[in-house]
């Protein structure tokens, strides 16, 4: 029930960062860009956070790392080309930090942090407010 309730909130993610940011995104081709792998991030990472605070509901303690929630088996494993372009530090409860790696298109060392208290997402490729 848990993974179903992910997988769904991911596609209603998904969903909308595809219709309100870049429409064409789906009709494009298969080749996925900086960009593109970067709003996927995006979606990742609300998903580990949401998996987090299911793990703390459920352990009293944030994961250390999503291998936890991997065993535990609130998440499965994540899969390509996430797992492949990006590395996850679970910094909890403050924030999620992904780390590009040289499989990504834009190159490694890119850094893009969730902070959990403001719900907001900073560094690689995520505007800035004017």
């Amino acid at each position: 029930m848990k993974k179903i309730f992910i997988i769904s909130f991911c596609l209603f993610l998904f969903y909308n960062a595809c219709s309100s940011s870049e429409p064409g995104l789906i009709k494009r081709s298969i080749t996925t860009t900086a960009n593109d792998q970067a709003r996927m991030t995006h979606i990742s990472i609300k998903m580990i956070y949401n998996a987090s605070e299911m793990y703390f509901m459920q352990t009293g303690n944030f994961p250390v790392d999503i291998a936890q929630l991997v065993s535990t088996g609130i998440i499965d494993d994540l899969r390509d080309p996430i797992k492949s372009t990006w590395t996850f530090q679970l910094q909890l409860p403050e924030q999620i930090v992904a780390i590009s790696t040289k499989e990504m298109n834009g190159g490694a060392g890119k850094v893009i942090s969730f902070d959990v208290l403001e719900q907001k997402f900073s560094g690689y490729l995520v505007p800035k407010e004017e």
